[in-house]
């Protein structure tokens, strides 16, 4: 099935209990399925052009960046942060910093952001990583508005977990983007916009927890990073990234195989 014809086929789609459940008499309704999703935390299809940028990226790391030919935005991936409110409050630490963004970088289609910097953050020692969590950006702090309690597990995922992960500024490479592109055999590898190339595939959108409306595919982080440490001691996990730019809100979940 061609991926336009795949979209098409999940448009009228609002999955409850699985990624693609059909839609029932009771779903006919648009506005009382927006609001259903919005408050039961219901999963919207993911369908084409849902993705900012439209074009997707890969990382070009500079571990020791030059100042003179340093990159032209402030990319960074990994590394210590002090962004008041993004602190896990099951770990009682800091959560990891995966990618911070430039939204001035015209590349990333974020101009009317409304926040310079772009912080996609998570935690993989308690229960965020078996659970969706959002969070909203605003200028000089994040806010946690849904995440799960507890499940803090000693040496998870593995012991002398970091902190945080050492950091390396990084510019952006395009990347194949078609819908004909297809999760590559070897371990995923973080991306940014795009076709999502997901472990699941295309997967399903969560709605925004301010708005309700389908949050986009904003990046997904691979397992390995920028020192050649695990982020979760599977090589086969991402970290998939959605976005609401009206709300700036950030949902997290993830893929596993």
């Amino acid at each position: 099935m061609s991926w336009p014809t795949f979209c098409a086929s999940l448009r009228p789609t609002l999955s409850r209990g699985g990624k693609h459940a059909t839609r029932s008499s009771g779903c006919r309704r648009r506005s009382s399925c927006q609001r259903r999703a919005a408050s039961a935390s219901s999963r919207l299809p993911l369908v084409e052009p849902d993705c900012v940028p439209a074009q997707g990226y890969r990382l070009e790391l500079n571990l020791a960046p030059d100042a003179a030919a340093g990159p032209r935005f402030a990319h960074q991936a990994c590394g210590a942060h002090s962004i008041a409110g993004a602190h896990c409050p099951n770990c009682d630490k800091p959560l990891l910093l995966l990618l911070s963004l430039d939204t001035t970088d015209p590349r990333l289609e974020l101009a009317d952001f409304g926040v310079a910097t772009l912080p996609l953050l998570c935690c993989w020692t308690c229960s965020w990583n078996s659970a969706v969590v959002q969070y909203r950006v605003h200028r000089d702090r994040v806010e946690l508005l849904r995440y799960p309690r507890g499940g803090v597990t000693k040496g998870f995922p593995y012991a002398d977990y970091p902190i945080a992960f050492a950091g390396a500024a990084f510019d952006l490479v395009p990347a194949p983007s078609s819908a004909s592109a297809a999760v590559e055999s070897r371990a995923p590898v973080t991306q940014i916009g795009g076709f999502p190339q997901l472990l699941d595939g295309p997967g399903s959108l969560q709605p925004c927890h301010v708005c309700g409306r389908a949050m986009v595919f904003l990046a997904s982080v691979g397992d390995t990073m920028p020192d050649g440490s695990s982020l979760t001691g599977n090589a086969w996990v991402q970290i998939v990234f959605l976005l609401c730019r009206e709300d700036r809100v950030v949902a997290v979940t993830h893929e596993v195989d």
